[in-house]
């Protein structure tokens, strides 16, 4: 379950929700970047999950928000911006009638306390909030800042303590430039997780309803199943559904990135934010809005930009120390400065100055931006990222596993010729074969069903073993089908003649008797040969594990330029084989099949093709939507972009620190710089990351 959260401003304040759910035995992970929180619970009701929240002091709901366009300011917070305004820009000119002339300094005073107590007034909310749960953070230093700056000013203007300068500007400037620069960088935050916001327009919020025999147009979330919609030309489906009457032409880029329309006739499905390009027709619903296959592909890419990369870890170690560590440099100055011989007012504005430069804001964002707005990118090109750690190890990789048909082979494969028994004919040996496949999804039985003619009787006590075939009851008999040498055992037909070595080949018995062989020939894709050697040149090793036949594996092998591979590999060997080449190096595993999931589980790295069976797009890490092997290298050049935004926004907001805080103790900066410092190191922080929106794919 996801939930919008409102009101946080630093990683602490994520960190502080993520104690209290997981004190109260909630499982999930906030995200600072995107302002959500994935969640679950067994005892806790989705209400008690929000106040637990509110208590913590943000606000809190269910319902999914498209980003904020703008940030909404209220009035007040309006009025306290204009006059923290005012001051910082004139009192920092030298402009207000000279530095202490009473007119200039009252006027300082009242517009500050104004900006100190709108402007400010949220930040010191929160502030004593995190305090009271032991995480204090961004907020709680720059209202003790800014407070101390106030207060410092106030008491030097009535003349309770005595200085030749007051400090309002220095407070009111560096809430003015923490507020704008925390509105720039919400913008600059939203703009990284717009990816799934603009795929989203591709589903129509209308759709024409067929109701008692006449159309009425619908919201297109009241539509059920069972429902009869109307699809005009140049318009885009609404919902998943089955085309009931006409003959449509379909564009589903959007699934699978072939930019030709696919034909379709009545009983074919459609999906949702497919557009048609063809002439009308009427479709039946299957699928309600926020269960179709788009809605689960929007569902899948939220998960994975909420969850989190190891590299995350160390900014999250440094982060929960770094407050009380500032604020113990920003005393030791302090002290340091009176020790010395310094006077009050250099020691507190010393104080004030180390306390409002820090950031631990651009640390917490540097890694959840880069994976919001990467993984973002990766769905606009037809990568679906199923968890962020998946891009750590993508850039690690040293071998590159990957299955044969319908992975290096195009998946549309074709039945090229039937050897039977002489009681049988090639018809009713395709009838039987058909019959055990009605609901496969490996590429060999659709080429089964395809080549099938004839009704397809219902086959009874249906058992899929990975590996080695299907069988059950077909018109009272006993049926198997399978690899030859699972199926025929170690004996040969005789009826079994000469054909050639390069087809898969698919054996069927009947009543634990030889009965036919399926020859079925699957072209080499046609990126096979490019992509090997684009891994190539990453310094990945490709290799070749497939169940098929020796001949069959070597020809592709040689063809698609593979030196290692392996043959007749059944699930556990493909297993085995994956957890050696784990001892030698991250591996990564790619295939399509329901005998390839227990490999896919095990590989470090692991990537389906999104035609391919259920089981293997669970098990897997990345999920390929759109044709083409390339994509496997689009997918890893991405990460390491990905890695590298990451590593620098790190490297960026560590050595921001490192350099500004030892000068703001030093003495080398001025307090209003300060702030406008703060806020401008996280606002660079998020553009660093949002460039990844624009990210090409190498040609």
């Amino acid at each position: 379950m996801q939930i919008q959260i409102e009101g946080m401003s630093c990683t602490a304040c994520a960190n502080r929700i993520e104690k209290v759910l997981h004190k109260n035995g909630v499982r999930g992970q906030v995200n600072f970047a995107s302002q959500t929180a994935e969640v679950e619970s067994d005892s806790l009701e989705v209400h008690d999950i929000l106040k637990l929240i509110q208590k913590a002091g943000f606000q809190a709901s269910i319902e999914q928000k498209a980003p904020a366009k703008t940030s909404n300011l209220k009035l007040l917070e309006k009025v306290g911006l204009g006059a923290g305004s005012f001051v910082a820009i004139v009192d920092m000119g030298g402009m207000l009638f000279g530095v202490m002339n009473p007119a200039g300094v009252a006027t300082s005073a009242i517009l500050t306390t104004i900006c100190q107590f709108t402007v400010g007034l949220p930040f010191l909310k929160r502030a004593l909030v995190s305090l009271k749960h032991f995480s204090p953070g961004m907020d709680f230093l720059v209202s003790l800042g800014t407070l101390s700056a106030w207060s410092l000013s106030m008491a030097i203007w009535l003349h309770v303590i005595h200085a030749h300068h007051v400090w309002f500007e220095a407070s009111a400037s560096v809430l003015v430039l923490i507020r704008v620069g925390k509105i720039l960088e919400e913008k600059a935050r939203n703009k990284a997780s717009m990816a799934m916001q603009e795929l989203s327009r591709e589903l129509p919020k209308n759709a024409k309803k067929v109701q008692n025999g006449e159309l009425i147009e619908v919201s297109a979330t009241s539509l059920v199943a069972g429902d009869t919609i109307l699809v005009l030309q140049h318009e885009n489906v609404p919902v998943d559904g089955i085309i009931k009457e006409g003959v449509a032409e379909i564009n589903e880029s959007l699934f699978t990135g072939e930019s030709f329309s696919v034909l379709k006739e009545s009983g074919s499905p459609v999906l949702a934010g497919s557009l048609n390009v063809g002439s009308q027709f009427f479709a039946q619903v299957t699928q309600t809005r926020g269960n179709c296959r788009f809605d689960a592909m929007l569902k899948a890419v939220e998960r994975a930009q909420n969850s989190r990369a190891p590299i995350q870890d160390l900014a999250d170690k440094v982060s929960s120390w770094f407050v009380p560590l500032v604020v113990v440099i920003a005393l030791l100055s302090a002290v340091t400065v009176l020790y010395w011989g310094g006077n009050l007012e250099e020691a507190l504005i010393r104080m004030i100055t180390v306390l409002v430069v820090s950031c631990p804001c651009a640390l917490g964002l540097a890694t959840p931006t880069a994976i919001t707005a990467g993984i973002g990118r990766a769905a606009e090109l037809g990568i679906l990222v199923r968890e962020a750690r998946s891009l750590q190890l993508a850039e690690n990789l040293k071998f590159f596993c990957l299955d044969k048909t319908g992975t290096l082979t195009e998946g549309k494969p074709v039945v090229k010729k039937v050897l039977h028994a002489p009681e049988f004919t090639s018809d009713q040996i395709l009838l039987l074969a058909s019959s055990l496949e009605q609901s496969s999804t490996h590429p060999l039985g659709k080429a089964i069903l395809a080549a099938n003619t004839q009704k397809i009787p219902m086959a009874s006590e249906v058992v899929n073993t990975p590996g080695k075939g299907l069988n059950g009851i077909v018109n009272g008999q006993f049926v198997s089908l399978g690899k030859p040498e699972s199926v025929f055992g170690a004996g040969w037909p005789s009826w079994a003649g000469q054909f050639d070595d390069h087809v898969s080949l698919v054996a069927l018995s009947v009543n634990q008797v030889a009965a036919g062989l399926i020859l079925i020939a699957d072209p080499l894709r046609q990126d096979a040969g490019v992509a090997i050697s684009a891994l190539k040149s990453l310094g990945i090793e490709p290799v070749l594990i497939s169940g098929d036949r020796q001949k069959a594996v070597e020809e592709v092998a040689r063809t698609a330029g593979i030196t290692a591979y392996y043959f007749a590999a059944q699930p556990e060997e493909k297993l085995r084989l994956i957890k050696e080449f784990q001892n030698r190096g991250t591996t990564a595993m790619i295939g399509d099949g329901v005998n390839d999931s227990l490999a896919l589980a095990q590989a470090d790295f692991s990537i389906s093709m999104g035609e391919g069976s259920a089981a293997a797009r669970e098990s897997a890490d990345l999920t390929l939507t759109q044709e083409g092997l390339m994509r496997i290298i689009t997918a890893i050049h991405l990460s390491r972009q990905i890695m590298h935004t990451i590593r620098r926004n790190l490297f960026f907001a560590f050595s921001y620190n490192l350099v500004v805080i030892p000068m703001a103790a030093l003495g080398k900066l001025h307090p209003g710089i300060a702030g406008g410092m703060m806020a401008l190191s996280s606002i660079l922080v998020v553009m660093s990351s949002i460039q990844l929106r624009s990210w090409k794919a190498r040609a």
